[in-house]
């Protein structure tokens, strides 16, 4: 009986610790925001969250590598490394020569009435320096590290933008150690805009074995991108297969479309190109 009541345990913990991260006066960020992602570079850096009502909150994004470690060693995290299969593994170290350093900024806002903070960080170069991002407020402390700083794209549409196989995939993972590219999925549709994730998903670097799990279109596209403009690259893969194709059309485009017949010759002509596009991607 003691296995079936360890078992029984298992569930009930895991909704605990869930419902403990959903606690409104929990600090967290938002869930896209964690280890291993990327930030956009060249651009304004917003990052949010939730705090306690009302409640003050200090951000500060940092590559002093002696505070950020300072930090997660007294949360118990070590960088996030993923397990190599097989007797021994080689990985891509990044060497810059100059780097563009990222000066150590702290911003403090206020929580709103339903616990939501946001700060606005000025612009960056892109850098494959670790960073470390660190909220903390009311004895909490919220940590996202080991992140980049580069170029974020967005992968959405229908079924073919999240399959995952392709021709020369297996060549492809078994050399495919570049730390410097990033993934992170989820499906969830939703036809309103929401001010977080539904599920808990979380950013990847891409290695051999993390690799398997990236989606075809995104992976050579992102490594694409990755080797061409020589910074990090992050990848959002939003796919949802079985959507319409109105799903993924600009609200005034949809408008601008006088009758259904021409809609549907519309959207059927964007899709064929877009189908063209996938094939020769993957061939």
């Amino acid at each position: 009986m003691k296995p079936k009541i360890i078992l029984l345990l298992i569930p009930f913990l895991y909704a605990l610790s869930i419902a403990k991260a959903q606690d409104p006066e929990t600090l967290r960020f938002a869930k896209i925001i964690s280890d291993n992602m990327v930030l956009q570079q060249q651009k304004p850096i917003t990052l949010w969250g939730w705090a306690k009502p009302r409640a003050t909150v200090k951000i500060t994004l940092t590559q002093d590598a002696s505070l950020g470690q300072s930090v997660a060693d007294k949360l118990g995290k070590s960088q996030n490394a993923e397990a190599a299969e097989g007797e021994y593994s080689v990985r891509v170290k990044y060497v810059e020569k100059n780097p563009p350093r990222l000066e150590t900024k702290t911003l403090e806002t206020k929580a709103h009435e339903d616990g939501q903070w946001s700060v606005e960080f000025p612009p960056a170069k892109a850098s494959f320096q670790p960073t470390w991002i660190i909220a903390q407020s009311g004895g909490q402390t919220a940590l996202a590290q080991n992140v980049l700083i580069g170029e974020i794209w967005i992968c959405a549409g229908q079924s073919n933008m999240g399959w995952g196989n392709f021709n020369r995939k297996g060549r492809e993972a078994a050399s495919a150690d570049f730390p410097g590219l990033r993934y992170i999925a989820w499906e969830d549709s939703l036809y309103k805009p929401l001010p977080d994730i539904r599920k808990y998903v979380s950013w990847q670097e891409c290695s051999p074995q993390s690799a398997q799990r990236f989606s075809a279109v995104p992976y050579l596209y992102g490594m694409f991108l990755h080797r061409y403009l020589k910074v990090p690259v992050g990848i959002i893969n939003v796919a949802r297969g079985g959507t319409l194709g109105q799903t993924w059309c600009l609200r005034k485009e949809l408008d601008a479309i006088d009758n259904k017949p021409v809609s549907y010759t519309h959207l059927r002509a964007h899709e064929t190109r877009h189908d063209l596009v996938c094939r020769l991607l993957l061939e």
